[in-house]
């Protein structure tokens, strides 16, 4: 994709007018008993690792970034990331993309990407009604989108519902071959969110360089990341506060990212509520704790 050279990591973007929805709070798996309890679960090492294992919190704490002052530790917090992330809530949206007019492949106006799909070869008459092949869709991000590679599925369903939709309310009912498993001869999607755009461009078949685009303007707004973030620097503060030997923790970004940063990514996936660092120096820890045990239980 021409200029869409983000992190292909899987997902981006961030929908126009669409907002995001915001968790429950009836089970919030960032609340602080569950912030706690994956602080205190033991780091993820290799197998082969025999060294001495160390909560995530601590690990934390030793990274190359912190820096040990006379009154203790400084720490730059980065972004601190949850679900839905600016990639996730892209991806969940993908399928009002379909409904946009499309530019060709010399950059002509179009119809709607909906009726190119019909009409193109990845389609076919069978039995009165129009059957499409659905093949490859992957979603691409900046960072700042926390892409995961969960993304480009859910973009794939949300894309083949809003094909159907846009089918359906023309009055041209399809039928979609490949939604779960990418079907041969079928379309290929690449999303992306490039510099506060979203850009779709479909291929077909046999004609790799013939490319239908499509693509708006979007806004981002992840309102979960903030209360996390004040939950993750908190039980963080308490934790430290436990190992006096440390001395004072002083977190830099304690409400908004701090440059240069250590991110950290939240996670619910599988039933478990799972953590991972990054940073520039390349350094990466995580750590996991399942969402059934004291963390989930304890009032």
């Amino acid at each position: 994709m021409r200029s869409l050279v983000p992190v292909l990591v899987a997902g981006a973007l961030l929908l126009g007018s669409v907002g995001l929805i915001a968790r429950g709070r009836q089970a919030d798996p960032y609340s602080a008993r569950h912030v706690r309890a994956l602080l205190e679960a033991p780091l993820t090492r290799p197998a082969d690792d025999t060294t001495p294992v160390q909560p995530f919190w601590r690990a934390l704490l030793a990274h190359p970034r912190v820096r040990r002052t006379d009154a203790g530790l400084e720490l730059p917090l980065g972004r601190v990331q949850v679900d839905p992330t600016l990639a996730r809530a892209a991806a969940l949206a993908a399928g009002e993309l379909v409904t946009l007019p499309t530019r060709g492949p010399e950059g002509q106006p179009g119809p709607p990407l909906w009726e190119v799909i019909l009409a193109s070869s990845a389609a076919r008459e069978e039995h009165g009604q129009r059957v499409v092949k659905l093949f490859g869709c992957r979603h691409s991000a900046s960072a700042e989108g926390a892409p995961a590679l969960e993304d480009s599925y859910h973009a794939r369903l949300a894309l083949a519902a809003g094909l159907e939709r846009a089918a359906a309310q023309a009055g041209r009912p399809i039928r979609l071959e490949g939604v779960e498993t990418p079907e041969p001869g079928g379309v290929n999607f690449e999303v992306a969110w490039v510099d506060g755009r979203q850009l779709l461009d479909v291929t077909f078949a046999g004609e790799p360089t013939r490319i239908w685009s499509v693509e708006r303007a979007v806004t981002a707004a992840t309102p979960d990341d903030a209360p996390a973030r004040a939950t993750f620097v908190a039980e963080l503060t308490r934790l430290a506060a436990s190992a006096p030997e440390l001395g004072a923790l002083r977190v830099l970004g304690a409400e908004e990212a701090h440059a240069d940063g250590i991110d950290v990514r939240l996670e619910v996936l599988g039933g478990r509520l799972s953590a991972l660092t990054s940073s520039g120096q390349g350094l990466r820890l995580s750590a996991y704790v399942p969402l059934t045990t004291r963390a989930a239980s304890n009032p």
